[in-house]
């Protein structure tokens, strides 16, 4: 539901978007390399999960426990 936080990676940028409703997204940053997909890669390097790293790092996540660590609100 809305609002909500997006972070889009592609290939060369990274972006962060708030999403306050259908067609009411405001950009709060954005970068012009793919900083947050090298994130992944390395992350699934060092898990020996392949590459690239963030389909397969998506897949897990999805089944993960999202109460397992209480991060502050």
């Amino acid at each position: 539901p809305f609002p909500y936080l997006a972070l889009l990676v592609s290939g060369g940028h990274t972006s962060l978007y708030w999403a306050e409703d259908f067609g009411r997204y405001r950009c709060l940053g954005a970068t012009r390399d793919d900083a947050a997909g090298e994130a992944y890669d390395k992350v699934a390097k060092m898990l020996d999960l392949g590459f690239p790293g963030g389909p397969v790092l998506d897949q897990l996540a999805a089944r993960g426990n999202p109460t397992t660590i209480a991060f502050p609100r």
